[in-house]
């Protein structure tokens, strides 16, 4: 609750320009060259200040991050290969094969964040359990990336054939997919110190993962303009958790919260003027 009233109060004082609440959607402005030659450029930056400041606080986080970046890229081209697959079924192969390095990529992470584990500081984890889970996570990244491995490996062997009609269709690997992506998440907040869990957590879940998938790979304006409001209160949530909230955030590190918080409102400042 505290945290929802410090958003709002600093929604309505230092983005009182930009209103949570009551602001006309149909006066936003932002077209593709506005979004190709400054939003998604502006939005990249902060999430690489992002990774800058995890860097800093974490230990193995680019292992980590690496894992994230590469099931993240797996959903995306995966949701171009399902919409021609949809299309036709017998020409399936030709699309998913192109997600295959990215699957190679994920299974290299799996493997290289199991020997990492190996030499991990015992600072990383307050206990066994938080280990357990993290393994528990990699493997079910590992099993899922494996099932969908099989399912390109059987599309290929039956392509050209009347077979291809038999193989099941793509909507449950896709799901796999997302679920690999949720679960490289999961892991990476692990590695996020205990006190700072809860408001990385609220961040990458509703606020950067989102715009991760919606609009850094291409532009999906009617949806950012709905939400923009809701992205707003999530962002100022977590500047307000790390520039003024006691999280025991390291205050070295506060200048580069507040880049990202002008990143923010120089992606406000275009759409509202």
């Amino acid at each position: 609750m505290k945290k929802i009233i410090f958003a709002i109060l600093l929604t309505l004082s230092s983005f009182a320009e930009y209103p949570y609440f009551n602001f006309d959607s149909s006066k936003l402005k932002l077209n593709d060259y506005s979004y190709r030659r400054y939003v998604r450029p502006q939005l990249r930056s902060l999430k690489n200040d992002f990774y800058y400041i995890v860097k800093r606080i974490t230990y193995t986080s680019q292992d980590f991050i690496n894992l994230r970046e590469n099931t993240l890229k797996l959903v995306l081209q995966f949701d171009g290969a399902y919409d021609e697959c949809k299309k036709n079924q017998k020409t399936c192969y030709q699309e998913i094969k192109k997600v295959v390095p990215l699957i190679q990529a994920t299974e290299r992470n799996i493997k290289k964040l199991r020997e990492d584990f190996i030499s991990l500081p015992t600072q990383q984890y307050g206990n066994v359990d938080d280990y357990i889970n993290l393994i528990s996570l990699l493997d079910n990244i590992d099993n899922l990336n494996l099932r969908v491995q099989s399912y390109i490996q059987l599309l290929h062997l039956t392509e050209g054939t009347n077979f291809s009609t038999y193989v099941p269709h793509i909507e449950s690997y896709k799901n796999y997919v997302g679920k690999m992506y949720n679960y490289s998440n999961d892991a990476f907040i692990y590695i996020i110190p205990n006190e700072l869990k809860p408001s990385f957590e609220q961040f990458l879940d509703n606020f950067l993962s989102p715009l991760e998938l919606r609009m850094m790979a291409e532009l999906d304006k009617r949806w950012f303009i709905d939400r923009l409001g809701d992205l707003n209160m999530q962002w100022n949530v977590f500047h307000m958790d790390l520039e003024k909230g006691q999280t025991g955030f390291p205050r070295e590190y506060v200048r580069n919260v507040k880049v990202m918080h002008a990143r923010w409102n120089s992606i406000l400042k275009l759409m509202f003027y």
